[in-house]
């Protein structure tokens, strides 16, 4: 029986996305923010908060050193909801650039795209 298959925008959605903000989230507090501020400016609930501390959510990713130090950069200079979109906006163009959705992608999509897909990049 064949799998679903997730589209590349998916895994953006379901796990780039959730991995960046508990990225953002953890920076966010080793420079001091509580969690009420970190939610306000990643623009979630406490309680997503709480599980991105956890490893709750958005943990099912783990960036390359490379993209952490970017993300660890970024959220240095991140101070209200605004500063948030564009950093994920520039943070989302190096995993492709870097092409790190492809790992994840292959990761969900084991049984129906081989290894050297590209279909992302034609």
């Amino acid at each position: 029986m064949m799998e679903k298959l997730i589209h590349p925008q998916e895994v953006e959605v379901f796990y780039l996305l959730p991995a960046l903000r508990r990225d953002i989230a953890l920076s966010l507090k080793t420079l001091g923010r509580d969690q009420k501020q970190i939610a306000k400016i990643l623009g979630v609930s406490e309680p997503s908060v709480s599980h991105y501390f956890n490893s709750k959510r958005g943990a099912d990713v783990e960036f390359s050193n490379d993209v952490k130090a970017a993300i660890q950069k970024s959220a240095a200079a991140i101070k209200t909801p605004k500063d948030t979109l564009q950093a994920t906006q520039q943070l989302l163009q190096l995993i492709h650039t870097e092409k790190e959705i492809c790992k994840v992608c292959h990761d969900v999509n084991k049984e129906n795209i081989s290894k050297g897909c590209t279909v992302c990049y034609h």
